[in-house]
């Protein structure tokens, strides 16, 4: 009788699994998948605990909460959007082994093969992604397939990448390639007639839907057109203008009076700006792309200003403003400008803003805010003009209340421009009996031009040693001043001109109580005291100033600092004020 060999009696069929087994594994990957899914899907650029080592904080932005926040930040670091198909693969392996309920399953060759397959497709799918150099979104396998196919089969890489991927689809799926051709076909018709149906139904609705494309350019990004309302839009208000009664600013007669305004250049202000239609595309943009990076906005309003424009933002539900805060560089990129400003208070509105600067910058015509109705309106004789807001509108500020100024920054941002600005503005508001002016210019020309004002207590000061003598004057006008204050029981420097012009309207003006007698001539009075004047003193560039007298002595250098310090510390009641400009804001230079 013949005995069976044990070796040869074995079966290489596979029986089929059972319906319960099939049914939890078609359960458990079709989880996997939609979890997988949700985690890519609402991935948030700010929760990045893998590739950007930051710590998740609550609560968290992604439906999966922190697995979805860890596996969506690897995932798309590694594979970038290629990821997509793995969730997609994960359902439909599912779906298919539900299907196929009670057949037998593929042997273990055949499985790895397909899965061999699928794996190539999804790095080909990241290699095809990593192509766009300005933007690769095919994460670190993406980069490096491209790096070396890319060099292997130059500008050919993208039809030998996609040959490839569906290869790699036909074994993976055995899915046939002309049937997904025609399916997809049929679908899109489909799709086409409906979209060309309802076009014309939609198109008086579209005034309150946004497209962003430049000013310039009339071109639109085809896509997903987003449901946004219409924004509400604010056009500058016009500066009231005035004339004032001025006269010339180098001539005798303004001793008596002020400059005119005609020294001034007119400078042409008419930029073209942004259209209606225009402030609507970059609003759905903003809209669009804030949607993107996961955030549900509604703008509210839009405020074109000369150099930026703002538009508020109204937050969904649930939406911090700090998780905005972080996203000012990601927005800047995506939209294609050099910086956004997001500004998370905005009094008075449940909003924040967001600041985009203007293609066109507007030119600020320092005349403009001289001759506007605010300027003229301010009482004070230390008020400045600074620019304008974001709507359009003059700026300007009191000296006296500040009552010091630091300007910093750094070359050519502007110190100058706005140093000759304060300065000119306190020109053509205080006649030189109401404020004189020491200017300290180490660079000897910034200040220059201002050698001949009749409101000069002493010419442009270029010589540091001079400066430091000047500086000792200030501080014994200071004390002269708080002597003259306490004399007469008054708190400041306005106070004191006020009992004086009273007591000259009475007749009995105010004597000089430091006059001495017994030093005085045969038949010499104490003389009347003169109004006190506001004293603005002007440092063109501090650090210069400080880093001239320390070669020379740097005792003298510390003597001045202390000098600067005590101004700065006491002069506000005496109607001094002190305007320093500098390249270096630093404890090393301001002190």
């Amino acid at each position: 009788m013949k005995k069976n060999n044990p070796s040869s009696s074995r079966k290489t069929t596979q029986k089929p699994r059972s319906r319960t087994m099939n049914e939890v594994l078609f359960i458990a990957l079709s989880t996997l998948g939609l979890v997988y899914f949700a985690a890519l899907v609402t991935y948030s650029p700010t929760e990045n605990p893998w590739s950007g080592d930051v710590a998740l904080t609550e609560p968290v932005i992604n439906l999966a909460g922190v697995f979805g926040a860890y596996l969506g930040d690897i995932s798309l670091s590694i594979l970038g959007y290629s990821a997509y198909l793995i969730p997609i693969s994960l359902i439909w392996l599912g779906y298919n082994i539900h299907k196929n309920t009670g057949e037998k399953p593929a042997n273990r060759s055949v499985s790895m093969i397909r899965l061999v397959a699928m794996i190539v497709m999804v790095a080909f799918s990241a290699a095809i992604l990593a192509q766009n150099t300005a933007d690769p979104a095919g994460g670190w396998i993406g980069e490096m397939m491209h790096g070396y196919f890319g060099t292997l089969f130059g500008s050919a890489s993208f039809i030998v990448y996609l040959s490839i991927m569906m290869i790699s689809f036909s074994i993976a799926s055995t899915a046939s390639w002309a049937n997904i051709f025609t399916s997809t076909g049929g679908v899109l018709g489909a799709l086409l007639a409906k979209f060309k149906a309802s076009r014309e139904k939609t198109k008086a609705k579209k005034a309150a839907k946004l497209v962003i494309t430049p000013k310039q350019t009339n071109t639109k990004k085809p896509g997903v057109i987003a449901k946004v309302k219409s924004a509400k839009i604010k056009s500058n208000k016009k500066i009231k203008k005035v004339t004032p009664a001025s006269s010339n600013l180098f001539n005798t007669k303004a001793l008596s009076g002020l400059p005119d305004l005609s020294l001034l250049d007119e400078i042409s202000t008419n930029t073209s700006g942004y259209s209606e239609q225009a402030l609507e595309d970059m609003s759905r943009q903003v809209e669009i792309k804030l949607k993107d990076f996961g955030f549900e906005v509604n703008i509210t309003t839009v405020t074109p200003g000369p150099v930026v424009t703002q538009f508020e933002l109204s937050l969904a539900p649930g939406v911090k403003v700090s998780q905005i805060m972080n996203l000012n560089k990601d927005l800047a990129r995506a939209l294609l400008v050099e910086s956004v400003r997001i500004v998370d208070v905005i009094p008075g509105k449940p909003v924040i803003g967001l600041e985009i600067p203007n293609a066109e910058r507007e030119m600020i015509s320092l005349k403009e805010i001289l001759a506007s109705e605010v300027f003229a309106k301010s009482a004070s004789v230390l008020t400045m003009g600074l620019g304008k807001d974001i709507n359009g509108l003059p700026v300007i500020a009191n000296l006296s209340k500040m009552p010091h100024l630091l300007v910093a920054g750094a070359t050519g941002m502007g110190k100058s421009v706005g140093i000759n600005a304060i300065i000119l503005s306190v020109l053509y508001k205080a006649k030189p009996d109401e404020v004189r002016m020491i200017m300290i210019d180490p660079k000897i020309v910034e200040l220059a031009c201002y050698a001949d004002i009749p409101h000069l207590l002493t010419p442009v000061v270029t010589d540091m040693n001079q400066a430091s003598s000047a500086l000792w004057w200030c501080v014994n006008e200071m004390e002269r001043r708080y002597s003259l204050l306490a004399k007469f029981g008054v708190r400041n420097i306005e106070g004191f001109n006020e009992k004086l012009k009273k007591a000259k309207n009475k007749g009995t003006p105010l004597l000089d109580p430091s006059f001495n007698t017994n030093t005085a001539e045969e038949g010499e009075t104490a003389p009347e005291l003169e109004k006190l004047p506001l004293i603005m003193l002007v440092i063109d560039e501090y650090a210069d100033m400080l880093g001239a007298l320390a070669q020379e002595d740097r005792a003298k250098a510390k003597r001045v600092e202390a000098l600067i310090v005590r101004l700065a510390q006491k002069a506000r009641a005496a109607g001094i004020h002190l305007i320093i400009a500098t390249q270096r804001p630093s404890v090393d230079v301001i002190t």
